[in-house]
Order: C-alpha cells, then sequence, then structure tokens
C-alpha cells in the first residue's frame, strides 16, 4: 500500500491494481472501505482491463483520521488524490457505503467523472422512504449471500478487517456519522451517467434505498435484481456492470446532458460533438479507437444491446431539442430554425464521429469533421 500526503497534512492510505494502461477506475469500498487488493471484489474488473485505485477512507488502515467528515470531505480527498496522480478522466465505482460516496466523486469533480456505477448503495438517512437499515440488517442474510460469505469472499473479508481497524473502530464510527448525516452535496449535481444496481433479497441495504436513489438521479438507469442480495449482486460480478457503465459513457448520446448548460444553442453543439471526439479516442492513443461501437450483450435485465442504443440515441434527442426549442424562444435560433431537425443533425454527427473513431481515424482529422459540421449552424 502507498500513502498520499494531503494538503492538511493527513495521509491517505491508497493503492493502484491492473494493466498500467487500462481505463481508471476510482473503487469506493463498503463497510469498512479498504485500500487491500481483494480478488472477490476486484478481480472482475481487472481482468476486463480497467486500473482499479482503491483507498482507505479516513480512520481505516493507515489513512489517518478526520473529524467529523462528511461523505462530500471524503470524495474531495479522492479528488486530489487522482489528481496526483495524474489521472483527468475516470470512472467511479461504490458498494454499499461506498455508494453515496461515489455519488460525491461525480459531483465533486463533474469534469473528470465520466460515469458512476452504485450496487446496493444506501439513500440518504433522512430520506424519508427507505426501510430501517438496522432492522433488516439484525435479519438473516438470504442464502445466495450466505452461500458468498462461506466462499472466497468470507476470507477477503476477514483480511480487510484485520487491515483496517486495527487500534479500534474508529474508522466504522466515522462511516457511519457520514452515512446518517447531511452528506455535504446535493443529488442533483450528479449529472453524468449512473448505472444503479440492487438486489430484491438485500438484507442489509434493503432495495427501498436504491428505488428511492433511481427516482432521485436523473441520469439513473435502475437495475433490480430479483434473485441477488447484497453481497452476491457485488462479489465477482462488478466487472460486467462496469463494462456496460463505461460503453455507456462513450455512447456520444450521453454527451448531451453534459451540454445542455452552455448559454447558446451552438455552445451546446460544440459542446456535445468535442465530447464526442473526447471520449471515443482513447486519450493515451489520439490515433486509435477508443472502443468498438458496439454495445455489451443484454444483462439480467433483459435489455439488449439494440434497445439501449435506441434508447440513449433518443434520450439525447429529446434533450436538445427542448434545449434548442427554448433557444428559439430566447432569440437565440432564428424563429423558423426547426430544433428538433437541429437536434437530430447533431446526434447524427455525433454518432459518425464513434463510427470513424472506431474505424480507427485520428483525434485531429475527427475534429476537424466537427467543426465542419457547425459551419453552417444557424443564428438569429
Amino acid at each position: 500500500m502507498q500513502l498520499l500526503r494531503l494538503p492538511d497534512g493527513r495521509d491517505l492510505e491508497y493503492e493502484v491494481q491492473g494493466p498500467g494502461t487500462g481505463p481508471v477506475v476510482l473503487f469506493h469500498h463498503g463497510m469498512p472501505s479498504s485500500a487491500v487488493p481483494t480478488d472477490t471484489i476486484l478481480g472482475s474488473m481487472t481482468e476486463r482491463g480497467f486500473r482499479v485505485i482503491t483507498y482507505s477512507r479516513a480512520g481505516y488502515g493507515t489513512s489517518s483520521p478526520a473529524a467529523g467528515r462528511s461523505v462530500a470531505d471524503t470524495a474531495a480527498d479522492c479528488a486530489y488524490l487522482l489528481t496526483r496522480l495524474g489521472v483527468e478522466r475516470y470512472l467511479v465505482v461504490g458498494w454499499s457505503a461506498g455508494g453515496p460516496h461515489a455519488l460525491a466523486s461525480a459531483a465533486a469533480a463533474p469534469e473528470s467523472v465520466e460515469g458512476v456505477l452504485v450496487v446496493a448503495s444506501f439513500a440518504p438517512f433522512d430520506a424519508g422512504g427507505p426501510d430501517d437499515v438496522a432492522a433488516e440488517a439484525a435479519s438473516s442474510l438470504p442464502p445466495v449471500d450466505l452461500a458468498v460469505l462461506t466462499a472466497g469472499y468470507g476470507m477477503d473479508d476477514a483480511v480487510d478487517m484485520d487491515h483496517d481497524l486495527p487500534g479500534g473502530d474508529a474508522g466504522w464510527v466515522a462511516d457511519l456519522a457520514a452515512l446518517t448525516g447531511p452528506w455535504g452535496f446535493d443529488l442533483d449535481a450528479v449529472t453524468v451517467p449512473v448505472e444503479l444496481w440492487h438486489g430484491a433479497l438485500d438484507h442489509v441495504v434493503p432495495a427501498a434505498h436504491g428505488l428511492w436513489l433511481a427516482e432521485h438521479l436523473p441520469t439513473a438507469q435502475r437495475h433490480l435484481e430479483p434473485g441477488h442480495g447484497h453481497l452476491s449482486l457485488a462479489v465477482d460480478r462488478l466487472g460486467e456492470k462496469l463494462e456496460a457503465l463505461s460503453y455507456r459513457t462513450a455512447c456520444v448520446a450521453c454527451h448531451a446532458a453534459r451540454s445542455l448548460a452552455r448559454p447558446t444553442a451552438r455552445g451546446v453543439a460544440v459542446a456535445y460533438l468535442t465530447g464526442a471526439v473526447r471520449t471515443t479516442v482513447h486519450p493515451e492513443d489520439p490515433v486509435g479507437p477508443r472502443g468498438e461501437l458496439t454495445a455489451p450483450d443484454g444483462g439480467d435485465d433483459g435489455h439488449t444491446a439494440p434497445d439501449d442504443l435506441i434508447t440513449w440515441r433518443e434520450e439525447g434527442v429529446i434533450l436538445l431539442r427542448e434545449r434548442f426549442s427554448r433557444a428559439v424562444e430566447e432569440r437565440d435560433l432564428p424563429p423558423d430554425a426547426d430544433p428538433e431537425q437541429l437536434a437530430r443533425y447533431v446526434i447524427t454527427i455525433g454518432y459518425g464521429i464513434a463510427v470513424q473513431a472506431a474505424n480507427g481515424v485520428p483525434r485531429l482529422e475527427l475534429q476537424e469533421a466537427a467543426d465542419l459540421a457547425l459551419r453552417g449552424w444557424p443564428s438569429e
């Protein structure tokens, strides 16, 4: 394990695992929060080529305590860590108590975080809807979770416990206080794609938490797994979920939501197409594709790759059409401009960029094509 000295003098324990050139993932563990490499949790991600950064939250392992830390405070520590490691773009994953911290990371570093995967996550303590966690956790684990616990994960969990709680339960208490107090950020600040998974048999964090989060995260796609609990949903299964998120963030229609804040309609179109170029060509290989324009196979929720492609494209059209309609009302676009036609034009160009990137067209050439496509943009 390695240590990073934070600006306030505290130490943050972390570790980097997986291939040195793979897409970077910041992993927020549950309780206890551990930087210890655990194959049952991380192996399905690293074997798919992801480079995973783990850390120990303040008070765990050799990470210094931080009195009164909030969920947002931990996200700020992680953002500093990724900056110091020279990572500009990354995905975040949060399991269980790590879920709120993953969402906080997206709110803390919106220009860096490309997408969020939350699995069996807690909702805010004051949400008013989720079932009582303590009462549910007191019940026995479902058989599907017991099978996982008595297999390899049980040993990994014991190793984590030994490392993370060497001097008592200070880290655990701090985690509980952070989760049950104000998180320090608004869920509306999470604007990147979110893949949200929860097991219907979860006795640790009841499914009501996941359902509440799905309703309050505008970019979330909800997956409720009827045959899984808290452990079985994550152990040896995070890689496939992360792969689906990675594809979704590379899908150019997803850039529409992040482009809408630009003050002009043309600025929205420029941001959208520039984002398409940036995410479909690997940042460390400006002349090669970031990934093929093919979605992974459908998961247990019954969705298929073509269904997802159509859904994401139409979502992008709707978002851009509404933004361009407002631009007509504000006279940023001419009164005879067709918002629907403009939205589909921008989405089509974005998909064309993705296809060209998959065929190996260099980044500079793709950017020139994007610039050329907007030369005839209508103006008032």
